[in-house]
């Protein structure tokens, strides 16, 4: 059920990140914490010469190799795992969407610090959230970040925040990429 109500939220987030970020200079994307892989089957039809690992809990894989990948089984492999232990080193491009502000510092630090463990020099990694914006207005994206730490514990960040979350990771922002729904995508590098 968490999977459809994702998978229904995010179509429109899908069709925004698709529009402003090229996956042409990939070979492999890595999609980490994907669910059902919604996401990544949208990304491989985009761009067919990619491959793709979906990566996600291991009964959240076994429901995900059931689905109707769209024709693309012979491009897309799936790993159980957890994302705080160990995170598959194979891609050249690594997702987290709507992650990172599930978890409060010290738990999302650890997920990019293994996420920086299995990138290689000239990967990048996409953090697909919400970025606040600084100073005291109200905006939706407050609300949510008032949401997000009292129901899961996490929060909702600035681009500073960000920032200095990704630097503690060895990791360095590259840029935050708006689109046309309220979520940006924050492309990191290694450092």
């Amino acid at each position: 059920m968490f999977d459809e109500a994702m998978a229904s939220r995010s179509r429109a987030e899908i069709e925004a990140v698709l529009a402003v970020y090229d996956f042409s200079c990939a070979k492999r994307v890595v999609d980490v914490g994907g669910g059902n892989g919604a996401l990544l089957t949208a990304i491989l039809n985009a761009f067919p010469h990619l491959q793709g690992t979906l990566f996600d809990l291991p009964h959240v894989i076994e429901r995900a190799r059931l689905l109707d990948q769209a024709g693309l089984a012979h491009r897309i492999s799936f790993k159980g795992g957890d994302f705080l232990d160990d995170i598959p080193p194979d891609g050249d491009a690594y997702i987290l969407k709507k992650i990172i502000h599930d978890w409060p510092d010290d738990v999302a630090l650890k997920i990019l610090r293994r996420c920086r463990e299995a990138m290689a020099p000239g990967s990048r990694l996409l953090l697909i959230e919400l970025v606040m914006p600084p100073g005291n207005d109200a905006t939706f994206t407050k609300f949510l970040d008032l949401w997000m730490l009292i129901w899961p514990g996490g929060r909702e960040r600035t681009e500073d925040e960000y920032r200095t979350l990704l630097e503690s990771a060895n990791l360095s922002l590259t840029k935050v990429i708006p689109t046309r729904s309220p979520i940006s995508v924050i492309e990191v590098a290694p450092v």
